[in-house]
């Protein structure tokens, strides 16, 4: 009897209110490990550009890198590249002077745009490179078009005379697609997906030229 009367007791604290938190507690719980799923899925989908390697180099004249990228477009991009939107791939790249007892000494440094489009009259892609039309090509497959883009050989960073010898410089290097460029109805897509977003880490080389 003395039990029952103990297990009455223990049921009446119980209240809705204490019910009510539990079960909301456990709704946020579901949450959050449902976004943390979407956030790892959608990272991982976001991996369409890597840097493989990349070589900073100096010659007479100028100091220049030499980089490779790995290069995924997504299902979105290459059905809008098919249906005849242009993408345009930016080579943005960082120097810096390093310097012991001050801030570091940003340089100034180009820009690299390249250009790929698809002609269905042709069934070929073109890569531009913004430069002259001798760096204009067609290539028969997707994958060959890519190969133009994500190889960069002998790409000059700065001149060479900009320099400080026995200075000690960072460079860094990035690729990524310039999304500025697409149609202004496209461009909504960056907002809501990043299946419409390229872009590589920053990658940091240093040279003492």
């Amino acid at each position: 009897m003395v039990r029952e009367n103990r297990l009455v007791s223990y049921r009446a604290r119980i209240d809705p209110a204490t019910t009510q938190a539990l079960a909301c507690r456990s709704a946020i719980t579901w949450a959050l490990a449902l976004l943390l799923v979407w956030l790892t899925i959608a990272s991982v989908a976001a991996e369409t550009i890597a840097v493989r390697s990349a070589l900073v180099r100096p010659t007479e004249d100028a100091l220049v890198i030499d980089a490779e990228f790995d290069i995924t477009l997504t299902a979105p991009l290459e059905a809008a590249l098919l249906r005849g939107t242009p993408l345009y791939f930016a080579l943005d790249t960082e120097i810096t002077r390093r310097r012991a007892y001050w801030f570091d000494d940003s340089l100034p440094s180009a820009q690299s745009v390249r250009r790929l489009t698809y002609s269905p009259l042709t069934s070929s892609y073109r890569v531009d490179t913004g430069r002259t039309l001798s760096g204009s090509a067609n290539y028969p497959t997707l994958e060959e078009a890519l190969r133009q883009i994500r190889l960069i050989r002998g790409r000059s960073l700065i001149d060479k005379k900009e320099l400080r010898n026995g200075a000690i410089y960072e460079v860094s290097i990035r690729l990524r697609l310039d999304t500025t460029q697409l149609p202004k109805p496209l461009q909504v897509n960056t907002l809501v997906s990043r299946e419409w977003s390229l872009i590589s880490d920053w990658y940091r080389v240093v040279v003492t030229p």
